[in-house]
């Protein structure tokens, strides 16, 4: 899943991701779809730091990110 834009003070934000990175796993599970990132964020709890690895252009990177509730 493609990031199109992060907002300020968000959890994307300090996780220093940028328009264009290509969102691949979240919390061990596959992101293959809009859908399979929102069912894998709902099944998340707010304030459990969990690992996120993307693509940005053609580096693999992973960060840890803590999801806060909305």
């Amino acid at each position: 899943m493609r990031v199109d834009e992060v907002l300020a003070n968000s959890p994307a934000q300090q996780a220093q991701l940028q328009p264009g990175d290509i969102l691949i796993r979240l919390a061990g599970q596959p992101i293959t779809s809009l859908k399979s990132y929102a069912d894998l964020l709902r099944a998340l709890k707010a304030g459990e730091k969990i690992e996120l690895q993307f693509r940005r252009e053609q580096d693999l990177k992973t960060v840890d990110i803590v999801p806060v509730e909305r």
